[in-house]
């Protein structure tokens, strides 16, 4: 990238075909305006790469013709990437979402045995690529089917949203308290209202409330025992994973807990001590 955009200056920004002067200007001119903007989003990057791979492309092209050497060190060193790649795929199945399918293991397996038997066997460029597009394939069946299902049960604004669909709840009845998500409109097909805990007092028999744990807390004390817990979940930032969380054995201590509260009697407050 730097060496096309010097090539691109001494040449007085006349170029001369096969430069990918485009790819360069287009990719660096869009990655600037996305970094420096406020709003980001994950998916607002996905424009740049087909650039990029126009340019890596050109370079492997480059390398492969006339820096044989450097192609055999790519070569080896994307081979060694795409074990850690695979390796991620297999600790997914093993310790952060165990799975005792053995369909999983079996895929996992044979695509690793199916990528070493290509690397041994073919030459220049197939080595590199052929044995890169089947560990993206694993990769991408292992996040789409394994990991990102397995890290949206953690997301309590989407299960909420579906039960209220699933239980055909009126759109007037249900009101989050604290914690909002998009999933939570998403999935129950409405604008979901919300409530503080001083307007609780107001709400109907038969009405739901999403809560939180400090929520419920506070309504515990504000009012007498007027509902039912209907369901609770785990929730956890998903946008934010760590290995803490990716731990079974650590995870309780990074989720906090979401009830949805069913009322059953008129919210009536208790009296609160004097200071």
């Amino acid at each position: 990238m730097i060496s096309g955009w010097i090539r691109i200056i001494k040449q007085g920004f006349w170029v001369k075909e096969g430069h990918e002067a485009l790819a360069i200007s287009g990719f660096t001119l869009t990655f600037v305006a996305l970094s420096t903007s406020q709003f980001k989003l994950p998916h607002y990057i996905f424009p740049l790469f087909p650039l990029a791979a126009i340019l890596t492309a050109r370079y492997i092209r480059f390398l492969m013709n006339k820096q044989q050497p450097w192609f055999r060190t790519l070569t080896i060193v994307q081979f060694a990437l795409i074990h850690v790649f695979i390796a991620l795929a297999v600790v997914n199945d093993l310790i952060f979402f165990p799975t005792s399918n053995p369909l999983h293991w079996v895929i996992d397996i044979g695509l690793l045995l199916v990528i070493r038997i290509v690397f041994l066997t073919v030459r220049q460029l197939d080595r590199l690529l052929i044995p890169t597009v089947l560990a993206m394939a694993l990769f991408g069946l292992t996040t789409s089917l394994r990991f990102y299902p397995e890290l949206l049960e953690y997301r309590a604004t989407n299960k909420v949203g579906k039960w209220a669909v699933a239980h055909e709840v009126p759109d007037s009845s249900l009101y989050f308290m604290g914690l909002y998500g998009h999933g939570m409109d998403f999935y129950g097909e409405r604008i979901t209202p919300s409530a503080n805990v001083y307007e609780v007092a107001d709400r109907a028999v038969g009405e739901y409330l999403f809560v939180m744990e400090n929520v419920r807390t506070k309504l515990d004390s504000m009012y007498a025992p007027f509902y039912e817990v209907e369901e609770e979940w785990p929730d956890y930032p998903v946008t934010q994973v760590n290995s803490g969380f990716l731990i079974p054995a650590t995870r309780d201590g990074h989720v906090k807990m979401t009830y949805l509260l069913r009322i059953t009697d008129s919210p009536t407050s208790v009296e609160q001590p004097l200071p």
